[in-house]
C-alpha cells in the first residue's frame, strides 16, 4: 500500500461495516492485481485505487438501518427516517 490517506478513507466510509471495509480493500487489491497481470509491472495499492472502488460501493449498513429502525419521531411530532436524522442519503 502506498500513499493511503487514512483520515480521508475514514471520512468516506463512515457508515461502512468492518465487512464493507474489508470488501473495499479486497476489491482495490483485485483491481491492482489485474493491472499487474496486464502490464507485468509490480504495483502497490494506491489511494486512487481505493477511491475508484469507493465510487462503486455503498455501505451495507444503510439498508439494515432502513429495515431495522424504520422512522424516528421528531421533536415536532412528524415522522423522520433515521437516514434523514443522520443526514445521510
Amino acid at each position: 500500500m502506498e500513499g493511503i490517506d487514512i483520515p480521508l478513507l475514514a471520512a468516506n466510509t463512515e457508515f461502512f461495516s468492518g465487512a464493507d471495509i474489508e470488501n473495499l480493500c479486497e476489491s482495490a487489491a483485485e483491481q491492482v492485481l489485474e493491472e499487474i497481470l496486464e502490464t507485468g509491472v509490480e504495483l502497490p495499492i494506491r489511494m486512487s485505487d481505493v477511491e475508484a472502488v469507493l465510487q462503486e460501493v455503498r455501505p451495507s449498513t444503510m439498508e439494515w438501518l432502513r429495515i431495522k429502525t424504520g422512522s424516528l419521531k421528531s421533536k415536532r411530532g412528524t415522522n423522520v427516517s433515521i437516514l434523514e436524522k443522520l443526514s445521510v442519503s
